[in-house]
């Protein structure tokens, strides 16, 4: 079973919300835009809960979100 931390920057005038992903030692292993999670998390290739794209969306900026997956 393996643990992800997903963290939402705060956008600014010029830079769009960002989605990290970071593993259980908190490496960044992978960031897309809040308007590509579905395709950033294709990319990831693990089994995500199915509720998490709409989870993600609703994540306050600077809250961290785990997920732990098979």
């Amino acid at each position: 079973m393996s643990a992800f931390y997903f963290l939402k920057t705060e956008k600014t005038s010029k830079i769009p919300d960002y989605i990290q992903v970071r593993d259980e030692n908190f490496v960044l292993i992978s960031y897309f835009t809040v308007k590509n999670i579905e395709k950033g998390l294709t990319k990831l290739n693990y089994n995500f809960p199915l509720n998490l794209i709409s989870d993600l969306e609703t994540l306050p900026e600077g809250k961290l979100h785990k997920v732990l997956t098979d």
